[in-house]
């Protein structure tokens, strides 16, 4: 089925899937849709389509179009925008304002046009804060942080159409909080009543150009299987070491195995790094602390006093020892000073008889022991034996512990003689920031080496 809108001079007709998101986005029960799936499924021509019509046909609305980079937004999605003004011949009833990113329309209504980034100089979108807008739609949504997401949420609110709250959500397939809150959901049929996800591929647009699906074809791994396919549960390389489900299965899981209590500490005194400190119990992480900047001092007053308060001894502390962490070892001489590049632990094997024997030992083929420590996490994890209670830090920071757990990877698989993992330089490029949350999960698994 194929819907019409005519506004002249010409008609737009929609696919079944565009149809589809529409009445979604129209009716009186949903307030969020994500319409994701392949490149080239017409999410942007969809999202761009619906804020124009909503804003021609109700005056002194407000509308908002999102993404994670402003400048990408006018390099395209924008573009996109006066695309489908042109197709349906309106762009006399609208003024574009370069200068303020807004898009005024003759009736009273606006689109804002809004920039979605996480930057560390506004980490709360204190930016959206003093917004009130009817709807919006957030283009790319899988390169847009969940925070962006669950602040514009809230800003949905002024003169709302039929009383409801919408946002419509265009992506391709991206293993992040988008598979967790729509995908996942959908899959296992437990999507709240007034979320939908409307999946779509570039072969059920029929207007897309023949060459470019020809393209698509010449995809291979998991470009062919995101781009192409739209497919959301693509495996990644084989060299990640945590699955993802298994990632997502930490988060709310309460049952993993406790007993002392310890804390990991991986310290950063300023920049771009953040201070982050990891209580446990057992192998369920309970609370993190996190700090963006700290100086030296505060450093050991914050781990003595996170200590003090869950009773851990100290030495079931364990903190970075390379970098700015060494000098806390004077002070905290009973504590496990971690130092990433230092040889594997040579662990002691308990002999399974009735009587003490002598003790041999297992040399590890690990490169170092920050490797034989993330092998051991990776092992955990991916047999379910990990929890992450979701206090309200955990919850503002969970995209980016999940971001920095699917960043395990082997490196130099074709070495028979040791086990490596890739960088933390190239954890860094592939993430645009320091894997800070990651490092305190590593240095925790320290303590289950010693045995």
């Amino acid at each position: 089925m194929y819907l019409s809108l005519s506004i002249r001079p010409m008609q737009i007709t929609l696919t079944e899937k565009q149809t589809k998101a529409f009445d979604y986005l129209e009716d009186k029960t949903t307030k969020e849709i994500l319409f994701g799936g392949s490149a080239g499924s017409a999410k942007s021509f969809t999202g761009c389509l619906w804020q124009l019509l909503r804003r021609l046909a109700h005056p002194n609305t407000r509308g908002l179009i999102g993404r994670a980079k402003l400048t990408d937004l006018k390099n395209t999605t924008l573009m996109t925008f006066f695309e489908v003004a042109n197709m349906l011949g309106v762009n006399h009833k609208f003024k574009y304002n370069a200068q303020n990113n807004r898009i005024l329309f003759n009736n009273g209504s606006i689109i804002f046009l809004k920039d979605l980034f996480l930057y560390p100089s506004d980490p709360e979108f204190v930016s959206l804060g003093s917004m009130e807008i009817t709807d919006c739609f957030i283009d790319e949504a899988g390169d847009v942080c969940e925070k962006a997401y669950t602040i514009l949420r809230t800003r949905i609110r002024y003169n709302l159409i039929n009383g409801v709250p919408k946002m419509a959500l265009g992506a391709n397939p991206a293993q992040n909080w988008l598979y967790r809150e729509f995908y996942k959901p959908f899959k296992d049929g437990t999507l709240p009543n007034d979320r939908k996800f409307v999946p779509s591929t570039a072969r059920e647009n029929k207007y897309i150009p023949h060459e470019y699906l020809i393209s698509l074809d010449k995809l291979k791994g998991i470009d062919r299987e995101r781009l192409r396919n739209g497919n959301w549960d693509y495996e990644d390389d084989n060299t990640v070491m945590i699955p993802y489900d298994a990632i997502l299965g930490m988060f709310g899981f309460e049952y993993a195995e406790r007993g002392q209590k310890y804390i990991s500490a991986d310290i950063a005194l300023g920049g771009a790094d953040l201070f982050v400190v990891g209580v446990w119990d057992g192998l369920q992480l309970l609370d993190v602390i996190v700090l963006p900047k700290c100086e030296a001092d505060e450093v050991l007053t914050v781990l003595k006093d996170c200590a003090d308060k869950h009773q851990v001894p100290y030495r079931n502390i364990v903190f970075d020892g390379d970098g700015v962490g060494g000098y806390l070892r004077g002070f905290l001489r009973r504590s496990y000073k971690f130092n990433n590049g230092s040889s594997p632990i040579i662990a002691k094997k308990k002999q399974s008889a009735g009587y003490l024997m002598k003790k041999s030992f297992i040399t590890p083929d690990h490169a170092n022991l920050k490797t034989q420590c993330a092998y051991r996490l990776a092992d955990l994890a991916s047999n379910g034996e990990i929890g992450i209670t979701l206090t309200n830090t955990i919850r503002k920071y969970q995209d980016r512990i999940q971001s920095e757990l699917q960043q395990l990877k082997r490196d130099k698989v074709d070495n028979d003689s040791k086990l490596y993992i890739i960088s933390k330089e190239q954890m860094k490029e592939n993430l645009a920031h320091s894997p800070d949350f990651l490092d305190m999960m590593i240095m925790r698994m320290v303590f289950e080496l010693e045995y």
